[in-house]
């Protein structure tokens, strides 16, 4: 990648944030308590927030930019026959929004040549977008309960092994399994950090985990 390659995903990325805040208004916007739900074929959830979360932001995507086609994980059969595309999820997590927990975000990524080269986490209940440009690094922004405004973004960076210490190890809440807990009995001691969604992997990316 040359330098205005990533000059270019910066600029990106900063319109992407626009748009994933965008997308967690609309999830924030509609009760979980009573929100219209139906199971999918392969048995997963899928809500009214799902949609709606889904609908801003390919509607946003066509606009920023139409060249580039979107695979959406609530679009059902759609897919892509060229390697540079954004792939979205745009409620991951669905079990922990209906549960009412703050552990679900919103997931956008543009991916070229079949490689990441811009991803965006937002965590709507959280206030929290991390987003990451390959060559730029990684930052976390938060954002104002109303939506309106970003504060300023810190760098995150993954800590190195901790030597001598305990290892905190980020696991599903939802889909923790005995595979799993059988390998993290080889680095015991270890501190479970239960979350649902992407939480994990940025929780991870920021040195939480």
């Amino acid at each position: 990648m040359n330098a205005s390659d990533a000059g270019a995903d910066a600029r990106l990325a900063e319109s992407l944030t626009a748009v994933i805040v965008k997308a967690a208004a609309a999830i924030r916007a509609i009760d979980y308590r009573s929100v219209a739900s139906r199971v999918k074929p392969d048995r997963s959830s899928v809500t009214a927030a799902d949609e709606a979360s889904e609908a801003v932001i390919l509607e946003e995507l066509a606009r920023l930019a139409p060249e580039i086609p979107a695979v959406s994980e609530e679009s059902a059969g759609a897919s892509c026959g060229v390697r540079t595309h954004f792939l979205v999820d745009p409620l991951d997590g669905t079990a922990e929004f209906l549960a009412g927990r703050n552990e679900y975000t919103v997931n956008i990524a543009l991916l070229r040549d079949g490689t990441p080269v811009v991803g965006l986490i937002a965590a709507p209940a959280l206030g929290i977008v991390w987003r990451g440009v390959a060559g730029r690094g990684a930052e976390r922004l938060t954002f104002s309960p109303d939506y309106a405004a970003l504060r300023a973004a810190a760098p995150v960076r993954a800590r190195p092994w901790p030597t001598g210490q305990r290892v905190s190890a980020a696991v599903s809440r939802s889909h923790f399994e005995a595979a799993s807990a059988a390998f993290l009995t080889r680095f015991s001691p270890v501190d479970t950090i239960a979350c649902g969604s992407a939480v994990k992997f940025a929780r991870i990316a920021e040195g939480a985990a």
